[in-house]
């Protein structure tokens, strides 16, 4: 197989075989037995995926460009990433995370600490919240882990006010 690419560790160099890369012991292994493609765990998200996360929250919402003051909603907020980016960068009134997983956001309640903010386990197909309650509604990268997507959306645009900005 050679050297690995651009510092790979051998097990993660995308030229590997299957077989290697699944084998017990193995990192693609050890993270596929700890289940963590649907991201349950706060910490092992911020680990993984909490850098890119957030320089990606800061353009999203650089290019949302939602006035200061209003109204938000994290749908699928995970471990609070783009809720923090949202009260550091945005100016909101008030922000809303509400994500279906119970370590995702007793995560979040713990490390996004800033006011304004609250965090909420509810489901994105049936959001707790009624019609027009926010001035935007994002999901940040949690729309493809949602048994139904396209009610999620519904949802997202029934609690968003006439004329305010919804965005996944």
């Amino acid at each position: 197989m050679g050297q690995p690419i651009h510092g790979y560790p051998p097990a993660w160099d995308p030229r590997a075989s299957l077989e290697a890369v699944t084998k017990p012991g193995s990192p693609v292994y050890c993270l596929a037995t700890l289940n963590l493609d649907k991201w349950t765990s706060g910490s092992a998200y911020d680990q993984w995926m909490g850098r890119w996360s957030r320089l990606l929250a800061d353009e999203f919402l650089k290019w949302l460009c939602v006035s200061s003051g209003a109204r938000w909603l994290d749908v699928c907020c995970g471990s609070g990433v783009v809720t923090q980016a949202i009260a550091e960068f945005c100016s909101p009134a008030s922000i809303v995370g509400i994500d279906a997983s119970p370590a995702q956001i007793a995560f979040a309640r713990m490390h996004r600490t800033h006011s304004g903010i609250t965090f909420e386990l509810s489901d994105a197909t049936a959001v707790p919240f009624p019609d027009a309650s926010f001035d935007a509604a994002v999901c940040g990268l949690g729309l493809n882990y949602i048994s139904e997507p396209a009610r999620a959306l519904q949802e997202m645009q029934r609690v968003t006010r006439s004329g305010g900005t919804i965005a996944a």
